[in-house]
């Protein structure tokens, strides 16, 4: 079916993480074909989509959209949702997250919320009130006359202040809603901000079984289809471009003669000390306690500032890089950075040549394992090690496919043991990836696009 026959699907995307994933890889290309696409962002017109190459296709249009209600946004997420939502206190990373440092009007809600009865600050039942409160803006609504859209697809279920607004909007309307791109923590780190879509595709079954536990979704409502952001892993070792090892570390500036590991940079948030860490990355290479003198490249978190490492220029045996184009300066908070073709294929030769890979608590450790390249969790200093308590990492853990260093002499001693045996815990590392990504085969955005399918053609 082609033109107007087809039905149109709304595609809501609020950063540029979502941009990399669904704008740059093949989901887009391949639902162009069968639906009347209207791209919904803060950030991205005609005029942004032609100038940095987005997609052009006769059934994709581009639409910038300005938040309707940012104030109720703030005020429903910091003052309602993370203080007074008891829904999810059960969790390990909850019990966590009440004893942080949090700002002392924050703290209070925190400590006052037991005073309410535990349904009347429910996610669910602050959605409901958002749908009530939340008048959608004549710009949304023009849309909705002009293209009457059969679903509305977010990267997530209302996590970012955009996405929530399109959601709310879209239930107070009446248009069926799905979450196609969560990252594999959101269900228990971002619950309390959830707006319940009325479809979710998740990565793999623990995460299914989150969602039908935590919150709710029926089998009918899910779909396991894998991560679309890892999709490019599968299909770029056949690609023409990718560089060999020797060309890729030259490239870096690199010795391809030495090995080479690999620092995935934190979230800045999450680890804050990320340079101290790194000069105690640099004082061990450099004292021997990590033997053989190996390159190490890091590849900085898109939210943390370039400027911060320049007291690292210059230091033999070390490269340090973005993840892709930066759109933003430095001095800008949030994401900036968003990754094209190259980028993607920077990043598969990066993990396919490392010798071992270090990260802080993220994804990394499954696509560390994707290549089969073993990988360390940093749980220095102490107080960081509880992070690997919580649910969405304990159970990655607990494969035993990926292994904690909890001081830098043990992080030493267990690069050395993997340097010198690249083999070892491959077993484990195979059984994580059975786990948490039981579909290798680059083809996610199929099955998300036939779980689009699903939703959209009875719906006609």
């Amino acid at each position: 079916m082609r033109g107007e026959s087809q039905p149109t699907v709304f595609l809501g995307l609020a950063q540029y993480s979502h941009y990399s994933d669904v704008l740059r890889g093949h989901l887009i290309r391949a639902l162009a074909p069968h639906y009347r696409l209207v791209v919904l962002t803060p950030l991205i017109d005609r005029a942004i989509a032609e100038r940095d190459g987005y997609l052009e296709h006769p059934n994709v249009s581009y639409e910038k959209l300005d938040l309707a209600h940012p104030k109720l946004w703030v005020i429903s997420d910091k003052y309602l949702r993370v203080p007074l939502t008891r829904d999810l206190d059960h969790l390990t990373y909850m019990r966590y997250f009440y004893e942080r440092p949090h700002w002392w009007p924050r703290k209070l809600l925190m400590r006052a919320r037991i005073l309410f009865p535990k349904k009347l600050f429910s996610v669910d039942r602050l959605t409901r009130w958002e749908v009530r409160l939340a008048r959608p803006s004549s710009a949304f609504l023009g849309l909705v006359r002009r293209s009457r859209p059969a679903l509305l697809l977010t990267a997530t279920p209302g996590f970012t202040p955009f996405e929530a607004e399109l959601i709310v909007f879209a239930k107070r309307l009446g248009i069926p809603t799905a979450a196609v791109n969560i990252n594999y923590d959101n269900l228990t780190s971002n619950g309390k901000l959830l707006r319940r879509t009325d479809y979710l595709a998740v990565w793999n079954e623990p995460m299914a079984q989150e969602a039908r536990e935590l919150h709710g979704f029926s089998d009918r409502e899910l779909a396991v289809v894998g991560p679309l952001r890892f999709d490019h892993y599968f299909l770029d070792r056949d690609s023409q471009e990718l560089l060999s090892r020797e060309a890729f570390l030259r490239s870096k500036g690199l010795d391809p003669s030495r090995k080479t590991v690999v620092f995935a940079g934190p979230t800045p948030a999450n680890y804050p000390p990320r340079l101290e860490f790194l000069r105690e990355l640099l004082r061990l290479r450099r004292e021997g306690a990590i033997r053989g003198s190996p390159n190490i490249l890091v590849r900085l978190h898109p939210n943390d500032p370039h400027a911060l490492y320049r007291e690292f220029a210059g230091e033999a045996g070390l490269a340090i890089e973005r993840a892709g184009r930066q759109t933003r300066s430095d001095a800008a908070g949030g994401q900036k950075i968003e990754m094209g073709e190259k980028d993607f294929l920077n990043l598969t030769a990066t993990l396919q040549y490392a010798d071992v890979v270090l990260n802080f608590a993220s994804t990394v450790i499954m696509e560390a394992c994707i290549f089969d390249r073993p990988v360390l969790n940093i749980a220095f200093p102490p107080y960081r090690r509880i992070v690997y308590e919580y649910e969405y990492n304990r159970g990655l853990v607990r494969t035993g496919g990926v292994k904690i260093a909890s001081s830098p002499g043990e992080l030493a001693l267990m690069v050395n043991r993997y340097l010198a045996n690249p083999a070892l815990d491959r077993a484990e590392r195979a059984h994580l990836l059975d786990t948490y990504l039981p579909f290798r085969d680059g083809k996610s955005y199929l099955r998300v696009a036939r779980f689009i399918e699903r939703i959209v053609r009875p719906l006609e």
